[in-house]
């Protein structure tokens, strides 16, 4: 009698434990309806609604208890300092590293199970197959006609920047790819496989050689895992098919973007500057860093150097200084641990994929950034998180 008691908590347990909680359902909104994001970084400056109801729906899941963690030495910081600084600090930036930080403290704090993992992969899935459908069907120029680089123009006529839009469309195209060779089922490999193609024609529409070089590491991680050998059928199959639609759609100058004789351009040479510019400024006050300030302003008083530092690990370090950047760093290298601890081989080289494209871009306040992080996070924590769907 008490076996068939504790067999029945047991499934009662299960049966509540893989309950998608409301605050995950927000999260989804979040990610999938990123489309309507009217910043051209995709950050959540006039897009937070979401995320703060993600987080009143685990304050109030949990009555408003938070759990002690790293995260906490950031927000500290990033208070701190953005009081020492309060002349010159950017309001909007300060309220969204408030934000992204109480998500992750709260995040980090929860475990999520594998239906709500798999419901966010998903929302990944279907907010960048949403944001390939206006980027193959309105061909927007960036910039002006002729750059050869297409983007999406929002409602009130703001253009994504190419890169950020394809950082985003990243996570949807490794967790499509995942769902690919991990689904069993042969009419949703289908469905993955059309959207996986439909994404990466996106992408290179886009043409942003971070995210092209990610995707390398992505696939070099699919390929190099010793878990069965079908896998490597499947993805030659996936790359000969859109090498071979790819020339007779794009334009030649799309396509010699991804040529490496094409990172010898100007583009590349001004980024080293700007990284060398934010090292600069950084020395000046590494500690504690800056707060909120616009990193703009920054690199223009402490380096003398009108520009953004195009990075994100830089950013953080002149937001957050060593002290706050810590926790951060700290989080990564846990992640890595646990994908490496757990065997998922090839989560592992996506993850690396995703620090990649960070190191390009400077996507500090950014939802292709922080969601991602906390997701990667999580699956860390689990042996299996692609539940049949």
């Amino acid at each position: 009698m008490k076996d068939v008691l504790y067999m029945t908590n047991s499934i009662n347990h299960k049966k509540v434990d893989n309950r998608v909680r409301l605050g995950i359902w927000f999260l989804f909104l979040e990610i999938s309806m990123c489309v309507v994001n009217n910043h051209k970084a995709l950050f959540i400056a006039d897009y937070y609604v979401f995320i703060v109801l993600y987080i009143a729906a685990e304050l109030f899941r949990r009555r408003f208890r938070l759990v002690v963690n790293k995260m906490f030495i950031p927000l500290f910081v990033m208070l701190t300092m953005s009081v020492l600084f309060i002349n010159s600090i950017d309001r909007g930036t300060l309220l969204s590293y408030v934000i992204w930080i109480m998500f992750m403290i709260i995040g980090l704090n929860s475990k999520l199970n594998s239906r709500e993992i798999c419901l966010l992969k998903w929302a990944f899935i279907v907010g960048s197959a949403i944001m390939a459908y206006f980027v193959i069907t309105q061909q927007h120029h960036f910039y002006y006609p002729g750059s050869y680089r297409f983007t999406i123009q929002m409602f009130n006529n703001m253009e994504i920047d190419p890169n950020y839009l394809s950082a985003f469309m990243y996570i949807g195209a490794v967790f499509a790819l995942d769902f690919i060779l991990n689904q069993k089922v042969k009419k949703y490999k289908i469905v993955f496989i059309l959207l996986e193609l439909i994404i990466l024609f996106a992408i290179f529409m886009a043409s942003s050689r971070a995210v092209f070089v990610a995707l390398l590491i992505a696939v070099f991680g699919v390929v190099t895992n010793s878990k069965g050998k079908f896998r490597t059928p499947i993805l030659i199959l996936l790359i000969i098919v859109f090498i071979a639609i790819l020339p007779n759609v794009l334009s030649e100058e799309s396509i010699a973007r991804f040529d490496f004789s094409s990172l010898r351009d100007e583009s590349n040479a001004k980024r080293l500057s700007h990284w060398g510019a934010a090292l600069l400024a950084f020395v000046k006050n590494p500690i504690l860093g800056y707060g909120a300030t616009h990193t703009m302003d920054i690199l223009t008083r402490y380096a003398g150097h009108v520009s953004d530092a195009h990075n994100t690990l830089f950013t953080l370090l002149l937001h957050f200084g060593i002290v706050g950047f810590v926790p951060i760093c700290l989080l990564f290298l846990k992640i890595i641990r646990n994908l490496r601890k757990q065997k998922q081989h090839e989560m592992l080289f996506y993850f690396f994929g995703y620090i990649f494209i960070n190191l390009i871009i400077a996507n500090h306040l950014g939802i292709s950034f922080w969601i991602p992080l906390l997701l990667f996070y999580q699956m860390g924590l689990k042996k299996e998180n692609i539940p049949n769907i």
